[in-house]
């Protein structure tokens, strides 16, 4: 039986990817707030249009 860390790397490779995405930002703290909102679970309801 093979055990694999596959289920726990996954945050961290997102995480690594969001770096990655993040190399034009001039501050740390809009970094952060990137990789809370990809890896931090929110469940974020943008306004609608009204008809």
């Amino acid at each position: 039986m093979m055990i694999t860390l596959a289920p726990r790397m996954k945050p961290y490779s997102r995480i690594k990817v969001t770096i990655r995405m993040t190399y034009g930002f001039h501050h740390v703290s809009s970094l952060i707030a990137l990789v809370m909102l990809r890896c931090g679970g929110l469940d974020i309801h943008l306004p609608q249009p009204r008809t």
